[in-house]
C-alpha cells in the first residue's frame, strides 16, 4: 500500500507540469523554464541530502551525467518546447506511453530483466485507458504540431531509457541519486539557457514565476524522492505506471481550475489505468515469491 500511495503522488505532482508549464510559457523560454526547475530541483533535493546526512559514494559520474540527461534534461527541455504548440492533453498522452516503452526497452538493456506477456498486456491495457480518455482530442489534432508532438515523443523515449539506467545503481540511496542526477541536469542547462535563450527578468509575470518556483520544488524536487524509491523498491517498469496517473490528474487538475464540465471519460479511464497497475503488482509479488521459494529449499 504504501508504495501504491507514493506511486499515486508521483503521478498528481507530475500530473501537475503540464498546467504550470502553459503558465510559465506565456513570458518565459522554454530552456529557462527547464534550467529553472533542474536547478531549484537539486536545491531542494541538496538540502533534503543534509538534514537527512545523507552522503554519497565515490564513482559512477560517468553514469549518473548520462541518467542526468535521460531523466531530466531532454524531458524537462522537450515536454516544456512541445507545449509551445502541443495542447496538454496530447503532450500528456504521449508521455503516457512511458510505461510501454520502459516494459519494451527493459530486457534489451537488463540481464535479470525478461519479457512479460502480462507486463505487455497491462502496458497496452494502461495506454487503451490514455486513448479512451483522449480521443475526441487526438482526432482533432492538425498536422501543423507534429514537431512539437515528436519533441514530447522523444522526452518519453528518453525517460524510459532513464528509468532503466537508474536501476543499475539500485545499491546507492535513491534520494542522493536524484539529487546527483538533478544536480548534473542543472550543470547541463544552465550554461545552454544563458547562451541561448534571452531572459527579460522585467517581463516576467508573477504568475510564471510562482509556475516556474512549483515546476522546481514539487517537479523537480519532491517527486524525485518518490520516484527514485519506486524505482529501487518496485523496479522500473512498475515505477513508470505513475505515467499513467499523469494525463488523467492533469485532466482533472485543468477542470478545476477552467470550471469546465466534467466528462465522464475520466472516471472510465482512471479505472482502466488502475486495474492494469494492480494486475502488473500483483505478477511482481507471484514472481517473487516463486523466486524465494527455491531459495529457502536450497539454504533448507
Amino acid at each position: 500500500m504504501k508504495y501504491m500511495i507514493m506511486l499515486v503522488a508521483c503521478g498528481f505532482l507530475w500530473g501537475s507540469q503540464y498546467i504550470f508549464n502553459a503558465i510559465a510559457l506565456e513570458s518565459m523560454p522554454a530552456l529557462w523554464i527547464a534550467a529553472l526547475r533542474s536547478t531549484i530541483g537539486a536545491l531542494v533535493l541538496i538540502v533534503a541530502c543534509y538534514f537527512l546526512g545523507l552522503k554519497r559514494e565515490p564513482g559512477h559520474w560517468r553514469l549518473l551525467f548520462v541518467i542526468g540527461l535521460l531523466e531530466a534534461t531532454l524531458p524537462f527541455l522537450l515536454v516544456a518546447w512541445g507545449q509551445q504548440t502541443t495542447a496538454a492533453s496530447h503532450a500528456a498522452v504521449i508521455t503516457g506511453m512511458n510505461p510501454l516503452l520502459t516494459i519494451l526497452l527493459a530486457p534489451l538493456l537488463l540481464k535479470d530483466s525478461d519479457f512479460s506477456v502480462k507486463g505487455i498486456l497491462c502496458g497496452l491495457i494502461g495506454f487503451a485507458g490514455l486513448l479512451y480518455l483522449f480521443l475526441p482530442q487526438l482526432q482533432a489534432q492538425s498536422a501543423s504540431q507534429f514537431v512539437g508532438a515528436a519533441a514530447i515523443f522523444i522526452a518519453a523515449l528518453s525517460f524510459a531509457l532513464s528509468l532503466i539506467l537508474v536501476k543499475k545503481l539500485e545499491h546507492l540511496h535513491p534520494v542522493v541519486v536524484a539529487r546527483d542526477v538533478i544536480a548534473l541536469s542543472a550543470l547541463q542547462l544552465l550554461p545552454l539557457a544563458m547562451l541561448f535563450a534571452d531572459l527579460n527578468v522585467t517581463q516576467i509575470s508573477v504568475d510564471a514565476m510562482l509556475a516556474s518556483g512549483y515546476l522546481g520544488v514539487f517537479c523537480g524536487g519532491v517527486v524525485y524522492i518518490l520516484f527514485m524509491q519506486l524505482i529501487m523498491s518496485k523496479g522500473p517498469a512498475f515505477a513508470s505506471f505513475s505515467n499513467y496517473l499523469v494525463p488523467t490528474v492533469g485532466v482533472l487538475l485543468s477542470y478545476l481550475v477552467t470550471d469546465q464540465a466534467f466528462d465522464s471519460r475520466i472516471l472510465v479511464s482512471l479505472a482502466i489505468i488502475m486495474f492494469a497497475i494492480f494486475v502488473y503488482q500483483y505478477q511482481g509479488k507471484r514472481s517473487s515469491a516463486a523466486q524465494e521459494a527455491p531459495s529457502a529449499v536450497h539454504n533448507s
